[in-house]
């Protein structure tokens, strides 16, 4: 039977209170399966990933050297022949991808106009939420620059059915908003081919909380959260081959 105490805080908290919190609370503790790179992709760990010496000194808003290398060595590993990123910034993870990938790989990369900063929903991008930046400015006048093709426009907002089914690698750092980062994951989606992998940044409750609550409701396409790093992946399967059949 309850208490004169539990029949007093019943009266005091209203039951949507504990509600809220338990939904809050479900949201943020659980977590996403952790996989080791290995685990992901037989045989990488032989792979060589390099990165340029300008990249060593890492600002605000940079990926961390380790994050860097680790898809350095995803490209390297997987080859893309197309590949599409959500959030160029100043363009260091844009020329790494474009360091790994063959000469004829084509890489398109969508930040929001320099001159025109208004989007559907609120920015969230952490330490440069505010920052002046060049867009690109670390992938131009290199010798990758002409396969990186730069596109402008909201993620929220932007036509993506040009690309759709047809990205061997799409590489998800805008707008770490839940509500973006539902739009953005759901475009990564799209226009992945069968066998083609996702990788979002700062799956993290400290620098991407909006990103971690956004993911756990894609955790059912088996997405796993790379051991030592912030990113979260996607590896999808290719159909099986099926001979004897007539189309």
């Amino acid at each position: 039977m309850p208490t004169r105490l539990t029949r007093l805080l019943s009266l005091l908290v209203p039951p949507v209170v504990p509600l809220a919190y338990r939904e809050i609370k479900s949201r943020f503790a659980a977590r996403l399966p952790t996989a080791h790179l290995s685990d992901l992709f037989p045989g990488i760990e032989l792979t060589q990933a390099t990165i340029p010496a300008g990249e060593f000194a890492r600002d605000r808003g940079f990926l961390p050297l380790q994050e860097l290398l680790t898809l350095a060595a995803i490209c390297s590993y997987v080859r893309p022949r197309r590949v599409f990123e959500i959030g160029t910034y100043r363009g260091s993870t844009s020329l790494v991808m474009a360091m790994h990938t063959d000469t004829d790989a084509e890489i398109f990369t969508l930040d929001l106009p320099p001159q025109h900063q208004a989007t559907k929903y609120s920015i969230d991008n952490g330490d440069i939420t505010g920052k002046a930046f060049v867009v690109g400015e670390r992938y131009r006048e290199t010798p990758f620059a002409s396969k990186i093709q730069q596109l402008y426009g909201d993620s929220a907002r932007f036509d993506f059915e040009p690309y759709r089914g047809v990205m061997d690698l799409v590489f998800v750092d805008g707008n770490h908003m839940y509500e973006n980062v539902r739009v953005d994951s759901d475009s990564a989606f799209n226009i992945l081919r069968p066998g083609g992998v996702i990788v979002w940044d700062d799956y993290s409750s400290q620098s991407g909380p909006g990103v971690v609550r956004a993911l756990q409701e894609f955790a059912g396409r088996g997405l796993r959260a790379i051991a030592a790093t912030r990113f979260a992946i996607h590896v999808s399967r290719p159909p099986p081959h099926r001979t004897g059949v007539r189309s």
